[in-house]
This record gives C-alpha cells, structure tokens and sequence, in this order.
C-alpha cells in the first residue's frame, strides 16, 4: 500500500501545482480475471486510500470523493445502434449509477445521452 499512498501524495501535489501531465499523473489500473474480486477493490479503494494517506487535505477529498464503476456487461451490456459515441457510453453509465439505477437500463438508455465532461463540470 505503500507505493499507492507515495503515488497519490504525488499526484495530489502535482494535482495543486496544476502539473497535470502524462509524466506527472499517474494511470491508476486493476487488472484481473472474471470473479477475482475488482470491483470490490474498486469500491473500497476510497475508504483504503483515505485510511492511508498522511496529507489531511487529500484525506478529506478521498473520504468525499464520487466512484464510478463504469461496467459495460452485467445489466449495461452496449449496444451500438443505440450508444455509438464512447464518451456517451461512459457518461450514460456514470449518470445512472448517480441516479440510483432507478429506472430499468434499457429504457434509461433510450431516454438520457450525456458525457463525463458533462458530469463532471
């Protein structure tokens, strides 16, 4: 855990510095097959993170921080004749998780179009 906290801490400095670059920002992946347990990791990685870094103002950001599991099977299969943009895939999705998945997917997905930027800003 480690060399996750040292690369947040970082890429919170580089963040605050407005050193947002390729070379400063690093891409943050997990990997693995079917089963293994990613998106549990990924929806807990808030609480682990926060709990593990020292910089009380990035601990507060991490502990308020939105997570999106952006999935394109289990229920929000894509289906190009509908969602032909990838942007659009992705903030389609991103939308109906901060909805609440109220409505069924297939009809959301008729219905709402939108982008991460728009999200986001």
């Amino acid at each position: 855990m480690n060399v996750i906290r040292n690369e947040m801490e970082q890429h919170f400095v580089h963040w605050k510095l407005n050193q947002i670059d390729k070379t400063t920002i690093p891409l943050y992946c997990v990997l693995d097959g079917a089963g293994s347990g990613k998106s549990k990791l990924l929806t807990e990685l808030k609480t682990i993170a926060a709990k593990s870094v020292e910089n009380k103002e990035l601990r507060k950001r991490l502990q308020t921080v939105n997570v999106f599991n952006v999935s394109f099977e289990n229920g929000t299969m894509l289906d190009l004749r509908i969602e032909n943009d990838p942007l659009q895939a992705i903030g389609t999705r991103m939308l109906y998780q901060l909805i609440g998945e109220q409505a069924s997917w297939s009809s959301f997905v008729r219905k709402f179009r939108t982008t991460p930027d728009d999200l986001i800003d």
